[in-house]
């Protein structure tokens, strides 16, 4: 009896975890699609003069996992699972930093739909065209209706 209180917190958290990830789909194109939004990023950096930025696995995971908490929830946003900010979430990814920055987007059907509409935004271009990253990682999922939701994170390691 002991032992099921003491597993019992950890018990629930895992079974909220899986109820709130029953929503987020991994498209067979998924991982495509994230590839081509760092290749996107890249080229609009070489455009403007910028250094390519390299592919992280370390945000790429942070990337899946916010891309797919937010299909869980059908909301876009900047906090992720228990009030998380980005910083937050990339320490839990164990990704120590000294730059970092996140684009996030719903609805698009493609990378280069999500790149060019963050393109037009002042705050996601600024994002993307920081001198002070050297990596990416890029994640999309989708929610139960279907709808594509993406990240794409910016860093540079400690």
């Amino acid at each position: 009896m002991i032992l099921l209180r003491r597993l019992a917190p950890v018990l629930l958290a895992a079974m909220a975890a899986g109820v709130a990830r029953a929503d987020c789909a991994l498209p067979p194109d998924a991982q495509a699609q994230a590839a081509q939004v760092v290749a996107l990023v890249n080229g609009e950096r070489q455009r403007h003069g910028l250094p390519a930025l390299a592919q992280s696995g370390a945000l790429a995971g942070a990337a899946g996992d916010h891309s797919c908490f937010m299909a869980a929830t059908g909301r876009m946003s900047h906090t992720g699972r228990g009030g998380r900010k980005l910083g937050a979430r990339l320490r839990d990814a164990g990704y120590g930093y000294r730059a970092a920055a996140e684009n996030v987007a719903h609805g698009y059907r493609d990378a280069g739909g999500v790149v060019a509409g963050w393109m037009q935004s002042d705050g996601h271009r600024r994002n993307i065209l920081m001198r002070d990253v050297t990596q990416a990682g890029a994640a999309m999922r989708a929610g139960g209706d279907g709808r594509p939701y993406w990240t794409l994170i910016l860093g540079r390691p400690r």
